[in-house]
């Protein structure tokens, strides 16, 4: 009796400081919820050491009547525990700023980890114009991993435009950073800006992108080599898409246009996928109907370093979907695999005229161009009648990649839907499909971490959970912790070793409470007098 007394005190101590990722897609999952029940959460990153930065908004207003936007960054620790301070069981965060705005809704702020783990928080607001304006202007907040400020920065000296949108950051090798945005013209002409700071937030240079087209639109950054960064951008009413790099006095070293254009009816810009790619470039993907046949295809394309399409296509770029008629590709994500030297693709295949069909289908591309599963893609989600898929994501995995997706049997919305997870191995084929989370409610804004420590992802999303401090069925955010083999939460087995700082006592107890000497083969529980440091599998 003893024994087994002892066993499940020392499983209950063990596994405490484990359970905050939830193991089931039953939940409980990690709740990142700040005080007010009309909060907004833009953003979600994740560093290198697995922990989590959810950053929202908050609305309200002045004594005046005018609108306030309380900025707050929530910080998940790599097990699951909500660092950030918390009232009546709801997080309040760390208060960034909080300033006068437009609206009390806003979509043009950013949260991003640099490579040692210090946060940025781009906050897009009026604080710089008079009372009666509502021109805006962006501010960048360095923060370390704790949360605690290290400078801020008003982007273009403080200066405000009529409507700067669309910002993209990317750092330097040097540990500076780029910022750069597109500002909306009351003439209709779009142009984008660019700065340069340097890993103490001063101002190197600031630059406008000169073109002959005065619509410049949606810039995307990526870090290159020799303090240098690639931007992809939409220019022209037609939309064609360039690639331009800059060097590190903030000069365009080269300009390449790869992707014509077309008259599509949904812009460019707000579906464009871009990330870096070998050879120091750049992948990006789209879709598009430039055949004018009424669905659309998606495409990808790869410029390098030097500024050469190095796709055998040139401007036609790769199709990755080939949809038969009147079935078009939507939501095309991508991630690239310097380890498999090959770029994964994950696409929607829908009707084009009821939207009543959806599928999803995945495409490997070497590095070459080349197409290495079916023509059409392999198959994930089946195209069927009344599925209801979205917000895809698709990250590189150890064997392979794996597809997070919102799923729902019905065509309306995202009531009532599933976050799931499927692992496509090098073949192209789905090896599992799990459930993560399968509550009834709606969902929305799905993120998902790179492969951390090469062994597991953190997701996030916002949920309408049936929740006690989810007042009035508004939407909060919940994680949860993905393992390669499609296992949940934090795993207790499998770990070879007994992590026990030296010189400090332990004491080992098999699975039935008894007493070793040392550890043994099978499961193993150590004591300290801290507590029990691992449940571990001495195989």
């Amino acid at each position: 009796m003893k024994k087994t007394l002892l066993l499940a005190a020392l499983l209950t101590s063990s596994l405490a400081g484990f359970a905050q990722w939830p193991s089931s897609a039953d939940g409980p999952f990690p709740l990142v919820s700040s005080l007010d029940e009309t909060d907004y959460s833009r953003d979600m990153r994740v560093n290198s050491e697995g922990t989590t930065y959810v950053l929202k908004l908050v609305p309200g207003t002045d004594e005046g009547g005018a609108i306030l936007m309380s900025y707050r960054l929530h910080i998940v620790d790599k097990n699951g525990n909500v660092l950030t301070s918390t009232d009546q069981g709801r997080q309040s965060g760390i208060e960034v700023c909080t300033t006068r705005n437009r609206s009390s809704v806003v979509v043009n702020d950013l949260l991003y980890i640099d490579k040692n783990d210090n946060v940025l928080v781009v906050v897009n607001d009026c604080r710089n114009t008079t009372e009666d304006s509502h021109w805006r202007g962006y501010t960048l907040y360095k923060l370390d991993k704790d949360g605690n400020k290290i400078w801020e920065h008003d982007l273009m000296d403080g200066m405000t435009y009529q409507m700067p949108v669309r910002l993209s950051v990317t750092e330097t090798t040097d540990g500076g950073y780029v910022c750069a945005f597109q500002d909306y013209q009351s003439n209709n002409n779009n142009s984008i800006f660019y700065e340069k700071l340097d890993k103490d937030g001063n101002s190197l240079w600031q630059k406008h992108l000169t073109s002959t087209s005065g619509i410049d639109q949606q810039p995307y950054l990526v870090t290159a080599e020799n303090n240098e960064v690639i931007m992809v951008y939409a220019s022209g009413t037609n939309e064609h898409l360039y690639a331009v790099r800059i060097d590190q006095d903030g000069e365009v070293k080269w300009s390449t246009r790869f992707y014509r254009g077309g008259f599509d009816s949904i812009p460019l810009w707000t579906h464009l996928r871009v990330t870096k790619g070998p050879k120091d470039g750049v992948l990006v993907a789209w879709r598009d109907d430039r055949s004018y046949c009424g669905w659309y295809s998606g495409y990808l394309n790869f410029i390098d370093g030097e500024g050469n399409i190095a796709y055998p296509n040139d401007m036609d770029a790769i199709q990755i979907a080939y949809p038969e008629d009147g079935i078009s590709t939507y939501d095309v994500s991508i991630d690239h695999s310097d380890k498999d030297n090959a770029t994964y693709t994950a696409y929607r295949l829908t009707d084009q005229a009821s939207q009543s069909w959806h599928g999803i289908n995945v495409q490997k591309v070497t590095d070459q161009g080349e197409l290495l599963w079916n023509v059409e893609g392999e198959e994930v989600v089946p195209f069927e009648y009344n599925n209801n898929v979205g917000n895809i994501i698709v990250k590189e995995a150890d064997q392979g990649c794996i597809v997070f997706y919102f799923f729902r049997n019905g065509i309306t919305s995202f009531s009532d839907a599933e976050l799931h997870a499927a692992k496509v191995d090098n073949d192209g084929h789905v090896t599992w499909d799990i459930i993560l989370s399968n509550t009834t409610s709606y969902k929305a804004h799905l993120f998902a971490s790179q492969l951390i420590d090469g062994d597991h992802w953190i997701i996030s999303w916002e949920d309408r959970l049936d929740n006690p401090s989810n007042n009035n069925g508004v939407y909060d955010r919940f994680a949860c912790r993905l393992n390669v083999d499609g296992t949940m939460g934090e795993p207790t087995e499998a770990i070879n070793t007994v992590s026990v700082p030296k010189g400090v006592p332990a004491t080992y107890y098999n699975i039935a409470g008894e007493r070793l000497s040392a550890p043994v083969k099978g499961i193993n529980i150590v004591q300290t007098a801290q507590g029990v440091c691992k449940v571990f599998n001495n195989n």
